[in-house]
């Protein structure tokens, strides 16, 4: 069957977040974010056997869970503005809707943990994916294309903002540097960059410091063209 865990959210002030994973019956895993550490995306490759091996089991137990589990009706849940909620799909059992940061109802723990862990670990396997680099000295900042696929990219109302932290993590400078004029929409594939910034306006961090830089454009992330709001992020530091 077809496994799925997804997470959404609506930071205030941020773009909402939307990151997944779908297992495919033939082993095939692919997922997907709107807002991360590093690059935003597809990702996806195909699970090896351990791993399959070890998601047929989190399966069977989660099934054998829902089985025996009491039938009597749970009321709906209120979710707070600030609660990240996760949703498992899996074939014919019924969904489970969940915070976050819960472990999850007895016998479907392990399937939980599973596809989170695997959605972390699909990020170093991109395959239509943009990444955010900074490097150099004065520091500049460039856009990546990462994988095999080709992606979308939009800049309308784009946003950047970059900050130096002092050891203490109090912010000592901030900046909205100027983005190149050659930041228009595209279709970035394989080879594909932008130079946002010949120059980011802030000094390199020394040691103990840190600089974080935030972009938000526009991404195709779900590969069905259309571009949705995403929200990347950088961070070097000494």
């Amino acid at each position: 069957m077809t496994v799925r865990l997804s997470s959404a959210s609506s930071p205030h002030g941020s773009p909402p977040l939307d990151l997944g994973v779908v297992v495919y019956e033939a082993g095939q895993a692919t997922a997907w974010q709107t807002w991360g550490v590093g690059s935003v995306g597809r990702y996806g490759r195909q699970l090896s056997a351990p791993e399959q091996g070890k998601l047929r089991r989190s399966l069977a137990a989660a099934t054998k869970a829902t089985a025996t589990e009491d039938a009597t009706e749970v009321a709906p849940r209120v979710w707070a503005s600030s609660s990240t909620v996760e949703r498992v799909e899996c074939g014919p059992l019924p969904v489970l809707t969940l915070d976050a940061n819960e472990r999850g109802p007895r016998g479907w723990i392990g399937l939980i943990r599973f596809l989170r862990s695997l959605r972390s670990d699909l990020l170093d396997s991109p395959t239509a994916a943009i990444c955010l680099e900074i490097d150099g000295n004065p520091l500049r900042a460039r856009l990546r294309h990462a994988g095999t696929d080709p992606v979308s990219v939009g800049f309308t109302n784009l946003k950047v903002d970059a900050h130096l932290f002092g050891t203490n993590g109090a912010i000592l400078a901030s900046v909205a540097p100027a983005i190149s004029s050659s930041a228009v929409a595209a279709e970035a594939g394989p080879g594909w960059a932008l130079d946002l910034c010949a120059e980011l306006g802030l000094k390199s961090p020394t040691k103990g410091e840190s600089v974080v830089l935030n972009i938000e454009f526009e991404l195709d992330t779900s590969g069905d063209g259309r571009l949705r709001r995403v929200r990347l992020t950088q961070i070097i530091e000494q």
